[in-house]
């Protein structure tokens, strides 16, 4: 049963067509209409060409899709904090 779950993941996760960047925008769209933000049609192509010259904070990205709906912004916090110190929170 344990090998059932486990293959359900892999092919969850070899199907699926969204990029890291793409996935964060679904995940942070909730909280960007709660605060009024609108739409930045170019934030994923920027999230995209950030990643490619700065590849470390593909950390904070997976810490982004880790979080627990619905995400917060001190939460946010904590991820962008993640990123500049290399997996731990700031002083």
């Amino acid at each position: 049963m344990h090998t059932l779950y486990v293959l359900v993941i892999l092919l969850a996760a070899a199907c699926s067509s969204k990029d890291k960047c793409e996935r964060v925008a679904d995940k942070l769209a909730p909280l960007m209409k709660e605060q009024g933000k609108p739409d930045d049609p170019g934030a994923i192509e920027k999230c995209r060409a950030d990643l490619a010259a700065n590849p470390d904070r593909e950390r904070m990205l997976d810490c982004i899709l880790s979080l627990d709906e619905p995400v917060t912004g001190p939460s946010l916090v904590r991820c962008a904090n993640t990123d500049k110190y290399g997996g731990k929170r700031s002083p």
